[in-house]
């Protein structure tokens, strides 16, 4: 079936192809670096602002 064999040759040629971490490999691991970094900062900001608005609740209440 001509249609599964140029499906499959073109899975084959997306596996095969060279990734971009494989062609930059400094500039993969400053992008993957500054990513987890602020990703990390926004989790423990966002703790610690739930943290805050938790604890100003718990003294409001009567």
């Amino acid at each position: 079936m001509p249609a599964l064999r140029a499906a499959r040759r073109a899975l084959w040629r997306w596996r095969d192809r060279s990734r971009f971490s494989e062609r930059h490999p400094v500039v993969s691991a400053i992008v993957s670096f500054v990513v987890v970094a602020a990703v990390a900062t926004t989790l423990v900001a966002g703790t610690l602002y739930l943290f805050a608005f938790a604890s100003s609740q718990v003294g409001g209440l009567p």
